[in-house]
């Protein structure tokens, strides 16, 4: 059996505990041994019995220092704060005042320049106003010397045309006029042909009548007819 099973099967029985316990008392070296050792733990607790009273003090007194000396930085912070913000105030009443005195300037120098350039450009639109003007009554008095020249040339062409129309017009009513007293003498010429040959017509019915209707008539009359 290994030493740990022994050892785990005491401990494990009461009886051969306080067995083993009483064999290691018996024993004065051993007995020597446990006093040392309980004379060590007692010296521990009380050092550290000591040393937790004089950290707790150190650390009270450090808290205490720590808080006046937070504090005195809170009280000079603030004072500084103080200071900043009344140097913050009167630097920013200065920059505004400075700023302030620009923009006036500004706001003065452009007014100048905007009555400067608006005088510049009014008589610029007045120069280039008359220079319209002109350029539209050159070219208005252009136009109207073209539509002259125009409408004259128009007026002529006009003329010739219409002249041109009267002679061909007069040309087709003398080449109409041919055409009809042409076919009006043919026309006459074919009446005269429908005359004859409706006479020569009429002539030849009425002989027929006379031959198919009298003859016989006078025949009977004359008893001469069967």
């Amino acid at each position: 059996m290994q030493a740990e099973e022994v050892v785990k099967a005491i401990v494990e029985d009461p009886k051969a505990l306080r067995m083993l316990a009483g064999a290691i008392v018996s024993d004065p070296e051993v007995r020597l041994v446990l006093l040392q050792g309980v004379i060590r733990e007692a010296a521990t607790k009380q050092d550290i019995k000591e040393l937790r009273a004089d950290l707790e003090a150190r650390i009270s007194e450090s808290e205490a220092a720590t808080r006046q000396e937070f504090q005195r930085l809170r009280a000079e912070l603030e004072a500084k704060i103080s200071e900043s913000e009344a140097a913050t105030r009167q630097e920013f009443q200065r920059l505004r005042a400075e700023l302030e005195a620009k923009i006036s300037e500004s706001e003065a120098a452009t007014r100048q320049e905007f009555q400067r350039l608006r005088a510049e450009l009014e008589a610029k639109i007045s120069e280039s106003e008359a220079a319209t003007r002109q350029e539209f009554q050159r070219l208005r008095a252009e136009l109207e010397a073209k539509i002259s020249e125009s409408e004259a040339a128009t007026r002529q062409e006009f003329q010739r045309l219409r002249a041109e129309l009267e002679n061909r017009i007069d040309s087709l009513k003398s080449d109409l006029m041919h055409y009809m007293d042409a076919h009006i003498e043919g026309i006459n010429k074919s009446v005269d042909r429908l005359t004859t040959l409706v006479s020569a017509s009429l002539v030849a019915i009425v002989a027929t009548l006379i031959t198919t209707i009298l003859v016989p008539l006078l025949l009977k009359t004359l008893s001469l007819w069967p």
